[in-house]
């Protein structure tokens, strides 16, 4: 149920999608204050606990925007990307002034830009989605400086494919997260040649290869930059970071769809099962991608529109805490199992749990016969 509240309270209320500018930040302030991990140090080790400080979104959070706080979040995934633009400048800058880098200190500034970037995604991914042709293009430039060019092909393809395990769209019951990125990289860079190498049938480009080639520009043009300011260092920075972005595009979708895509759900629910959380700060700083179930049934949609599907599968726990998990299939599994049993079984997904970091606690791990149940 939406809820109206007042001018002064809603502008409030949406100051928390400022979050998204968190990560450039601090991958800035790290630079200035030396102290490379910064960004990554926080993400792994804070983020997960702002469940507990912010609580749990809940249905009646949706709220009917004014006018003018509804054009500013509009505007807000647009400002972004300006940032983040400025942002790799900077990090291009400070490793030209720096050029002998310890080692240390080059894996800090890589694992920061890395979860910078992946955190860019949402952004862009936001952007790709609206209906005016020049702001998708601007989400498909901003998915190039981030590392993944094609984005803005391959997300539309994605919606198209929902519940599709043998292009890996979606993940197999049984396929763990090594296997399904694999093999999801190489059907994305297989459509991506198709798009490229389509026959030209008018002297105009279409709108798909306008986009992958203004990504595919714009990281080739990134790339020079961290080159020509700083060096054979910068230059593989920039590139072992856009490489570890896409791998984790990768894993976030396995996390997403993982177990929804198996025959016996066809006809029995709504296109595009995906799993969600109810984090409020991640809401924020994802703009509102945990909503995930609630975005395929209308990916048009504005991010600030979007609430939780009231029949989704619940995460145990929030997109950082399960993509450790996720890289190792038995433990996956056993925090998994019991979460996939309980919404098989008909529930919801996991109660409210507003100040808990994670939920594992609401779900027993299923005995070999349920198990064999969730497996059918």
């Amino acid at each position: 149920m939406a809820t109206v509240i007042t001018p002064q309270r809603q502008w409030l209320t949406a100051s928390g999608y400022a979050f998204i500018l968190l990560m450039p930040s601090l991958l800035v302030a790290g630079m200035l204050t030396d102290l490379p991990y910064l960004a990554v140090g926080v993400a792994f080790l804070v983020l997960p606990l702002m469940r507990i400080l912010l609580g749990s979104y809940r249905d009646t959070d949706s709220t009917v925007w004014n006018e003018g706080v509804a054009t500013a979040l509009h505007r807000l995934p647009i400002a972004y990307a300006c940032m983040l633009l400025g942002c790799l400048v900077l990090v291009a800058a400070w490793l030209s002034i720096n050029p002998r880098l310890a080692i240390s200190g080059a894996i800090g500034i890589g694992l920061s830009l890395w979860i910078t970037l992946l955190f860019g995604l949402c952004p862009a991914h936001e952007l790709v989605h609206r209906r005016d042709r020049r702001t998708r293009l601007l989400g498909a430039v901003l998915s190039g400086a981030l590392g993944y060019p094609v984005l803005a092909m391959e997300h539309p393809i994605h919606h198209a494919r929902a519940g599709n395990a043998e292009l890996a769209e979606w993940p197999r019951f049984d396929e763990s997260v090594w296997r399904f990125s694999w093999r999801r990289l190489k059907q994305v860079a297989g459509d991506m040649l198709t798009t490229l190498l389509l026959p030209w049938r008018t002297a105009s480009l279409s709108s798909a290869q306008v986009q992958v080639l203004g990504a595919l520009a714009t990281m080739a043009i990134v790339a020079g930059m961290f080159y020509v300011l700083g060096g054979e260092t910068g230059l593989l920075v920039y590139l072992i970071a856009a490489a570890g972005c896409a791998l984790s595009m990768q894993i976030i979708t396995y996390i997403q769809h993982w177990a929804l895509a198996d025959a016996e759900w066809v006809g029995k629910a709504p296109q595009g099962l995906a799993w969600e959380d109810n984090c409020r700060f991640q809401a924020w700083i994802t703009l509102h991608i945990s909503f995930h179930q609630n975005h395929h049934q209308s990916p048009s949609t504005p991010f600030y529109r979007l609430g939780m599907d009231a029949n989704s599968p619940r995460l145990p726990a929030g997109y950082i805490v399960m993509m450790l998990i996720c890289l190792v299939p038995t433990l996956w599994r056993r925090v998994m199992l019991p979460a996939l049993t309980e919404w098989k079984a008909g529930s919801a997904g996991i109660p409210p749990a507003p100040r808990r970091l994670a939920c594992f606690g609401l779900y027993q791990v299923p005995q070999r016969g349920d198990q064999t149940s969730a497996e059918a």
